[in-house]
């Protein structure tokens, strides 16, 4: 169980801009796609985030130069945020491969990093199907 009973979680406060800067896709520590893609439609309709509530990512940052820009805008929030129970797993609705590179390494190691990945999944089987 995720909630907010214990945050301070006052209405009407004025909107929340942010400008983040650094490693946006590191080793352990959550990929900044994670976050756009899985965490804040659950944080929309679970926890009662503001639709209008946005994270735009300017430029990826990767160990150890950094250099990521990652812009977040929340608008005001009208009411609390509500706890959300997150016990059962949903089904399978969408799965993404995305591979990135940067630097001196050369596109033909990221897409052979997603071709590698893809053929790494059509071989698992969910609920019974391939």
């Amino acid at each position: 169980n995720i909630g907010t009973d214990t945050a301070d979680t006052s209405t009407g406060l004025d909107p929340i801009q942010l400008e983040l800067r650094g490693g946006t896709n590191a080793a352990m520590a959550p990929q900044m796609e994670y976050l756009t893609d899985v965490f804040f439609p659950i944080a929309q309709k679970g926890f009662g985030l503001p639709i209008g509530t946005a994270i735009d990512i300017q430029c990826h940052g990767y160990f150890p130069k950094g250099g990521g820009i990652v812009k977040v805008r929340v608008p005001t929030m009208q009411a609390k945020l509500q706890p959300v129970s997150l016990t059962e797993r949903g089904d399978l609705a969408e799965v993404r491969i995305r591979s990135f590179y940067a630097g001196n390494c050369p596109r033909w190691v990221a897409e052979e990093m997603a071709a590698a990945a893809l053929n790494e999944i059509s071989n698992v089987k969910i609920d019974g199907k391939r």
